[in-house]
């Protein structure tokens, strides 16, 4: 099985269903990014990527969405106390649920997060406490399994 990490919202990091089917590409990875941090997913970014899994589907091309801080915006920094990383958690695991249920159709695979244990960086935002990871993978995964 080949599988390609791609980014849907750069041009040069997405390539075509045509020219991933043409280099035997079964599954695509990808981050589902919407950085707006109401109760509801962007619907903008729910038709774009709607289309993309669409699309993905019709060339017989699985996905493999990653949940992340840029799936739901304004991830706690690192040594936040414990209230404010539920806080965001509640919110992170209810959008992971909403974009399940809306993907529903075309099956993809959740990952949970990216890189959680990478040394803290200026740049990336991935980095989460163990316990805190924990949470949120149990939350989340339960929202995402009963959508």
């Amino acid at each position: 099985m080949y599988a390609l990490n791609i980014d849907p919202l750069n041009p040069k990091g997405n390539p075509s269903t045509a020219e991933l089917s043409q280099l035997g590409v079964e599954i695509v990875r990808y981050t589902f990014k919407d950085y707006s941090a109401g109760g509801q997913p962007d619907p903008n970014q729910v038709r774009f990527y709607t289309k993309k899994i669409q699309d993905f589907g019709e060339a017989e091309i699985d996905s493999l969405i990653i949940l992340t801080y840029e799936t739901y915006p304004n991830k706690p920094p690192l040594s936040a106390p414990d209230a404010q990383w539920d806080a965001y958690i509640t919110h992170f695991a209810q959008r992971a649920g909403q974009l399940a249920k809306i993907l529903a159709p075309w099956r993809p695979a959740f990952q949970i997060w990216n890189e959680p244990d990478l040394p803290p960086q200026d740049e990336f935002g991935t980095t989460l406490r163990e316990v805190v990871y924990g949470r949120l993978l149990r939350r989340t995964q339960t929202n995402v399994m009963s959508a």
